[in-house]
């Protein structure tokens, strides 16, 4: 009798422990992500040696986001092929976790997150760091954006660029009118283009990389990044 007692108690003891077990394994999970949420970079506040700008390679250079989109999607676009068989073709690694607002700022700013602060998608407020907006009002070159209003928070673009054409998220596709929107601003002569399309993005979290739904998003997508190319081919770009 007493050994089934025992049994029964050490069962109980063990059901005990692994669900402490697993409520200390939550709650640290949750701690350790607040923390990274709640991360402020040392060196966003340290300003940057003054350096002059270097003489323009071209008259305008076109910066193209195609939010969400795989390496291996991107050999499968016809318009980005093309661009590779002229241009230099590099691939990088993200940092993780891979999110949009770290990325977009890294790109923008040339920081990695640890640099720039801007390490989740749950980022307050702008940027710390200098962008190319930034750098573009200070050296007076013209620019223009084209993409969604998460731009305005983080950057400032409304009042930092020349001119921008933004939406809030939508269930729908947006890059054909954002490229629409960027080829009538290129009527405006900017020197910087920063255009962020989002639908690729949109379809990865819908069903996945390998759902027929995002595949048919990448070849929408790359038709209408071919208007924005041909449109702004005038030997200028």
């Amino acid at each position: 009798m007493m050994r089934g007692w025992r049994g029964v108690l050490v069962s109980v003891v063990l059901v005990v422990v692994c669900v402490a077990a697993g409520y200390a394994a939550y709650a640290l999970a949750g701690y350790s992500w607040d923390n990274v949420v709640k991360y402020r970079s040392p060196y966003a506040t340290v300003p940057l040696a003054p350096s002059e700008a270097g003489s323009a390679m071209t008259s305008r250079t076109v910066l193209v986001i195609v939010d969400g989109l795989t390496l291996d999607a991107s050999r499968q676009m016809a318009t980005l092929n093309r661009l590779r068989d002229y241009g230099s073709d590099v691939v990088l690694t993200a940092p993780q976790p891979s999110l949009s607002y770290p990325n977009w700022t890294t790109l923008l700013s040339g920081d990695p997150p640890y640099v720039s602060g801007v390490v989740t998608n749950w980022h307050k407020g702008a940027a710390p760091v200098e962008t190319l907006f930034d750098t573009a009002r200070r050296t007076g070159v013209t620019s223009v954006f084209v993409g969604p209003e998460d731009f305005e928070t983080l950057y400032g673009v409304a009042e930092k660029t020349d001119a921008s054409f933004m939406r809030k998220w939508q269930d729908k596709y947006l890059s054909g009118e954002y490229v629409d929107a960027a080829l009538r601003l290129a009527s405006r002569k900017p020197r910087l283009m920063v255009n962020h399309l989002p639908d690729v993005d949109e379809a990865g979290h819908r069903g996945g990389s390998a759902s027929d739904d995002y595949r048919k998003t990448v070849a929408r997508v790359d038709a209408d990044l071919n208007r924005l190319v041909t449109g702004l081919q005038d030997g200028h770009t």
